[in-house]
C-alpha cells in the first residue's frame, strides 16, 4: 500500500530530476553559454545561420533559443534572458 507521503516523495524526486536535467541537460548545461532571440517563423534555420546546435527541451545544446513574433525584444524576452543567465549558465546574448 502506497502512502500519501510516499507518493509526494516520489513526485518531488521526479521534479528534482526534471529540474536537474533541464538545468544541465543530457550532456551538460548550455555549452556555449549563449542565448539567442529569433523570430518564431520555422523557416529561419537558427542552427544553420549561426553555426550552432540550438538547445533541446532537455538541454545539451550550444544555445538557448527564445522565439517570438518578429524576434522583437519584449518584456517576456527580457525575463527569459534573465532566467537563462541566472539558472542555466548563459554568458552571452
Amino acid at each position: 500500500m502506497t502512502t500519501l507521503k510516499g507518493k509526494l516523495d516520489k513526485r518531488t524526486a521526479e521534479y528534482d530530476y526534471w529540474a536537474q536535467r533541464r538545468r544541465y541537460g543530457a550532456e551538460g548545461h548550455n555549452n556555449a553559454g549563449l542565448w539567442v532571440l529569433a523570430c518564431m517563423d520555422e523557416r529561419l534555420p537558427v542552427d544553420e545561420a549561426l553555426g550552432i546546435h540550438v538547445d533541446t527541451p532537455v538541454g545539451g545544446g550550444d544555445a538557448h533559443c527564445f522565439r517570438n513574433a518578429g524576434g522583437i525584444v519584449t518584456d517576456d524576452a527580457i525575463r527569459s534572458a534573465m532566467l537563462t543567465c541566472n539558472f542555466f549558465g548563459t554568458k552571452e546574448m
